[in-house]
This record gives C-alpha cells, structure tokens and sequence, in this order.
C-alpha cells in the first residue's frame, strides 16, 4: 500500500512539473543581470533586485520604488492561441513600506502601441504568506502578450514578486483525492462516486459535494480521503476495521457512526479505534463509536449532540456536562466509575450497565423513561426525581442497600422482566415503593426473597424476619385462612390484576389471626400481611 501511495505522487508531481508556463524565465529563477531578471523588462527609474526568499524555487524578485510612487517589470512577448483556456497566477509578499496597490496585467501589441487586455488588482498585503493572484483568459485570435506587473505605494517600499504563469487549462492536471485502501475505493466505485478500477485516487470534484455516505462493513481500514468530503453531513463508516479515524476536517458532520465490528453488550468486537478527535465536529447531533478500544472522549465540543453510544469501549470516564441536549446516552461496557447528567435535563434513556460505577446522579432528569444500571458497584440508587419512567433495571449491584423507587408513578413501570429487574442485589433488604401492595402483587418475581417492599424504608425498625416465619393454612382454601407466627396489625387481598378486594384489621399483640376469604370467585390471590410500614405477600388459592 505504501509502495502504491509513493507511486501515485511522484506521478501527481510529473503531472504538474509536465504543464507548460509560457512566460519566458516565468519562476523568475535566471539573472544574467543583477538589475533584472532575464526576459524581463524594468522601469528605468524603479529598482529591481534578486531575493532569495522565493514562493518555490531558489529566488524570487525584489520591486523597490525608489523615486516617485510607482515601479514595474514585464515579460517578453510569447504566443497564445485563439480560443484556448490560459490561467494566469503570480505571487507576491510585502517586504517593507506600504503599498496601495498592485496591478497584475496582460498586455498585446495589436498596432504601433501596446494595449491593456485585462488587469487584476490587489490591495491587500501580507509580510508573513505569499498573496496569490489568478484568473483565466481566453483570447478571441492567436497572437503574443507580455505580462506586467505594477505596484503603487510610499517611496522605499519593497515587495517580492515570484512564479508568474500563463498555462493551457487543459494542460493543468484535474485536482485528485488519494484514497490508498482498494477496499474504500472499490466502495466508492460501488456507489457511483469513483469509476472504472481501482488506481488509489478520486477526483476532488466528485468528493467534495457528497453530503452523505455510508461504508458500513465494507472491510475498510484506511479512510485516509476523507478529509476532502467537506460537505458531509452524514458518515456511517461502522462495521469496519480501523486503525485511525481523522474527521477533524469534515465540519459539516451531524451524524457519525464509525462503530466497531461484531460485538456483544459486554464483549469486545472488532473495532481498533483507540482515539477519536470530534473536537472540530461541532455540528453533531449523533455519534455512535461504541464496540472499539477508545480510551478517552473527549464530547465538550458537541454542544448540539442529542444521541451518544459509546458502549463497548475501554473509557475510564465520561463527562456530559457541556452536553445539555442529551436524549439518549448508551455507555455500557466501560470502567466509568461515576456519570453526572444534572445538565443534561433533556435525558430519556441511559444504559450505563456492565461499568464501575460507584455514584450516579440522575436527579435532575425528570424526563428519563428507560434505566438501565445492571452490574455496577452502586451502593444506592435514587429514581424518586424520575416520574417518566417506564424501564428500571438495576440488578448484580452487589454492594447496592438503598433502593428509592418512590417516584408517585410506579404503575408506569411496564410488567415484564425485560423492563423491571432489581434481584441479585444481595445487601438490598428493602425497596422503596409508591404502593407496597401494588408491588407485591405485580412485581414479586423481580427481586431477591429477601428484599422487602416498603412505603419507608427508613423507618424500618421491626424484623423482617417476622414475615419469614409466618404461615398461612389451609392452603388452597374454601374459605377461613390462619395466619400463625407474626404480629400483625392488618392483612389485605390482592387479585392478580392487582385490584383490593378484601381488608382484615388484625390484633398486632397476637401471633394467630383467622380471616374469612369466602365469597372470593376461585383463583389465585395474594394476602398482604402488614406491621407498621413493612409488608410481605403470601399467595393463596381458592378453591
């Protein structure tokens, strides 16, 4: 590849070498004289000199006015033909003094006198970058010109002048994009934006317009060119194997999505990328660079971006504080140790599991309707700021003691284990509800049997092994239910939609109360048996 890529510009640089500047000694390169350059004419009372400060080459030339507040050279005659295409350039740099202009000209002889054909003029000057003027001229017949070049300013002020060309358009080489992987050629042959087989290269002309591409899993490793897709919107290089990814001139940018290959939620695909610059990308709105092996993020600068995936990599830490327009942000598969979205108010859904998360503030994210925390190091979790949620899964936090799912909207919680999941939560011994016996009765399979559900769990001051021991007989029933081994102060009975259907009020100072279920159509029934602010379920059949 490398052979190829060394190849492809020695050939671009013979192609420019092969154009014909028809100005005689055009690079100002040859003086015989130290007063003018060959080929060149000067104004008698102006001061010429050679400089060996050049734009390209070896020497450039010095105009110096030194008396009045003009000074000027030009060419010999050369020949041009009628009805070709020329382009005309020439470079100049300020030296010293103040010019007010600097007039660039083709001139012909059509009879005794020369005359001006057209003349470009500039006005502004620079010591520290050569100043570049061109323009193309197309002669009506073939006859001979001469270049001139005047510059008005302050007495003993300098300028540089070099490379004036006069060159056939169709001698000026088409500008080229080198793309050095065939496998990224080929795709662009593909869709219609290269042609004919792959040579390593594209025409700049044909990249440059393309808003938007997508190269997704096409055996890519290098996308060196497209840095000159400086209109895209829209990059979808995902599924390939890169080693490096330069997008910093690709500012139009609103959607990337440069994800590695095939992965899993807690394995590592293919992707190569360890770094990524979105630094000049200021535009995004989506970026997905998730299943590679970045170790650092930098979004900071992507203050318009609503959807960030990055799961699947090797980041340590991730900081969204500049990002206050997050919808969804999918983090997953990381080492990040603590996420902070109090400025990201707009938040919706956030899958930060299988991480090294020890803190977690979602306060502030009233609009969050999907959570999902799973195996991370969180000791406590507070969701009692979320009201729009509809998916919680916080289960395998191994250190985790403090649930609040207090949030006066818990039945939005849609029932089903792929939305609710809190058990292998070893150290939690109580979660906090809106409803205890709403939860028991709808969520009774998503938590460990020895977390308990509460209204408080911070007034908990009874054993909840109280509960453990309690017995309910005969079971399945036609009617009278015994309820030995716990003190209770009152049980109620739950259908399985939920729904209260009977409530007993008990004597807490007695370990063996009766209730009557008769009446009940037959079926299955859950009966709440209820100390203080704690609650425990027992299912019960009615026959």
């Amino acid at each position: 590849m490398k052979t190829k890529l060394l190849l492809l510009l020695l050939l671009a640089n013979l192609s420019i070498n092969a154009q014909t500047n028809l100005v005689p000694n055009g690079d100002l390169e040859n003086w015989s004289s130290s007063s003018q350059p060959d080929n060149w004419y000067r104004y008698f009372s102006g001061f010429i000199s050679q400089s060996t400060i050049a734009q390209k080459g070896s020497s450039s030339t010095n105009m110096k006015i030194s008396s009045g507040t003009f000074n000027y050279i030009n060419s010999e005659f050369f020949p041009v033909t009628a009805n070709k295409t020329y382009r005309i350039t020439m470079y100049h740099k300020l030296v010293s003094g103040t010019f007010s202009k600097l007039d660039f000209s083709v001139y012909h002889k059509p009879g005794a006198f020369k005359a001006e054909i057209i003349k470009k003029t500039d006005a502004v000057f620079s010591s520290s970058e050569w100043r570049k003027i061109e323009f193309e001229y197309t002669p009506t017949v073939s006859e001979n010109i001469e270049i001139d070049i005047w510059t008005t300013g302050t007495q003993n002020s300098e300028i540089l002048v070099d490379n004036v060309s006069v060159v056939d358009i169709a001698d000026v080489p088409l500008p080229y994009t080198l793309i050095p992987d065939v496998n990224f050629e080929n795709k662009l042959i593909a869709l219609g934006i290269d042609s004919g087989t792959a040579d390593g290269k594209v025409l700049t002309s044909k990249v440059s317009t393309i808003t938007e591409i997508d190269l997704y899993n096409s055996n890519i490793t290098d996308l060196t060119g497209i840095q000159d897709f400086i209109n895209l919107k829209t990059l979808d290089c995902g599924g390939n194997k890169l080693l490096a990814l330069d997008v910093t001139n690709n500012t139009q940018l609103t959607t990337l999505r440069c994800n590695g290959g095939s992965g899993s939620s807690t394995t590592r695909g293919d992707g190569q990328l360890t770094n990524l610059n979105v630094s000049k990308n200021t535009l995004l709105t989506f970026l997905d660079c998730g299943n590679n092996q970045i170790t650092n993020l930098n979004i900071s600068q992507n203050t318009l971006l609503k959807t960030l995936i990055c799961n699947i990599n090797r980041l340590s830490s991730l900081d969204t504080s500049n990002n206050m327009l997050l919808t969804l942000v999918d983090c997953g598969a990381n080492d990040i140790n603590t996420l902070d979205f109090s400025n990201s108010e707009s938040l919706q859904i956030l899958r930060c599991s299988v991480n090294k998360l020890t803190t977690m503030n979602i306060s502030n994210n009233s609009k969050l309707i999907e959570l999902d925390c799973i195996s991370n190091l969180l000791t406590s979790l507070d969701i009692s700021k979320n009201p729009a949620l509809t998916r919680v899964r916080c289960g395998s936090n191994k250190k985790l003691s403090s649930l609040n799912l207090k949030n006066g909207t818990n039945k939005l919680l849609k029932l089903t284990l792929a939305n609710i999941m809190f058990w292998d939560n070893p150290n939690l011994k109580c979660i906090e509800v809106d409803d205890v016996a709403y939860s028991e009765a709808n969520w009774s399979d998503v938590k460990d049997a020895t977390a308990t559900y509460s209204n408080s769990c911070k007034t908990l001051g009874i054993d909840t092994n109280n509960f453990a021991k309690a017995t309910i007989y005969p079971n399945p029933t036609k009617g009278e239910v015994n309820i030995q081994n716990a003190s209770l102060e009152k049980a109620t009975v739950y259908n399985t939609l939920g729904q209260l259907l009977k409530s007993f009020t008990l004597n807490s100072s007695d370990t063996t109360n009766t209730i009557n279920l008769s009446g009940l159509p037959r079926g299955v029934y859950y009966i709440y048996l209820i100390n203080g602010d704690i609650a425990s379920a027992k299912k019960v059949i009615v026959e």
